[in-house]
């Protein structure tokens, strides 16, 4: 019997593709609202910029905020039980950094990461919306802490975690989208993770 679970070319190709699509719409939702504003273009136009129709828009996003904000992937099961098992290292900090990283898809785009920031700083009311999905990405995070470390979600331990990893990453974003940077996602991170520590002595 052959399992269907099994990766396939085929499956890979696919995967790939969803991926490259997805990339396409959220690059055009960026460029679109650096030009006209987040209220300036439709769902249609936007559709028509990155050259799919109406429906595969919706079968990759629910609406143009999602297409923008385009969130990280959340970990994959084989990422959450590396982690809920006390891995890769042991150190629950460094296994934290560990599963972003891990998480973060593969040619992470510095375009994007630039436009974003542009929008951001220009468009104030997505600044409400930014910081609440920040919010719900930690409340994610917490609940794995949570339950790797058998403590309560609101347990300090907890929290000072998410909050010190959270720091790390946004850093690391910043500087990654900095046009003088030639550093990886990951080196930053490393490099970011290096430092907290010398501050925290």
């Amino acid at each position: 019997m052959i399992d269907s679970a099994i990766a396939t070319p085929e499956r890979g190709l696919r995967e790939t593709k969803r991926r490259e699509t997805g990339h396409r719409i959220a690059l055009a939702a960026l460029r679109l609202t650096a030009e006209h504003g987040f209220d300036g273009f439709t769902v249609d136009e936007l559709a028509a910029s990155a050259g799919v129709s109406r429906r595969t828009f919706f079968n990759y996003f629910p609406t143009k905020e999602d297409a923008l904000f385009n969130d990280p992937e959340t970990p994959s099961a084989e990422l959450r039980a590396r982690f809920l098992s006390g891995g890769p290292s042991g150190n629950l900090i460094e296994d934290l950094v560990a599963l972003l990283i891990d998480s973060t898809p593969d040619g992470l785009d510095v375009e994007r990461l630039r436009l974003f920031r542009q929008i951001v700083e220009t468009e104030h009311r997505l600044i409400t919306l930014f910081r609440k999905r920040i919010a719900a990405r930690s409340e994610e995070l917490a609940e794995l802490v949570a339950e790797r470390e058998h403590l309560d979600r609101t347990a300090p331990r907890v929290q000072l975690a998410v909050d010190l990893v959270g720091s790390v990453t946004g850093r690391s974003f910043q500087r990654f989208a900095d046009e003088h940077n030639g550093a990886s996602f990951a080196d930053l991170m490393a490099q970011n993770l290096s430092i907290a520590r010398d501050l925290l002595g």
